[in-house]
C-alpha cells in the first residue's frame, strides 16, 4: 500500500465522508495521475470512471459538502 493524498481538497474525518470515498471508488475503474511528491507523499488527482464521464472525486466531495476546496500550496506546485 501506498500512502497518498487527493489534491484540491481538505480531509474529513467523518464517517460520512469515508463512507462516500468508499462509495465512490469501490469497483469502479480510476484514473490516477501523480500531481507532485511532497514531504515523501504522492499528491494525486483521482479521477473516476461513471454513466456521465470521467469525473474528479475532489470535485464530487467538495460539491457534496464532504470536503473543502483547498489550493495546492506553493510547495507542491
Amino acid at each position: 500500500a501506498q500512502e497518498f493524498c487527493i489534491t484540491g481538497m481538505g480531509p474529513s474525518a467523518h464517517s460520512r465522508a469515508r463512507n462516500r470515498f468508499k462509495t465512490l471508488t469501490s469497483g469502479r475503474s480510476a484514473i490516477v495521475s501523480l500531481y507532485s511528491i511532497l514531504h515523501g507523499v504522492m499528491r494525486v488527482d483521482l479521477h473516476i470512471s461513471m454513466e456521465t464521464g470521467d469525473v474528479s472525486v475532489a470535485d464530487l466531495l467538495v460539491q457534496e459538502g464532504h470536503a473543502c476546496h483547498i489550493p495546492e500550496s506553493f510547495e507542491s506546485q
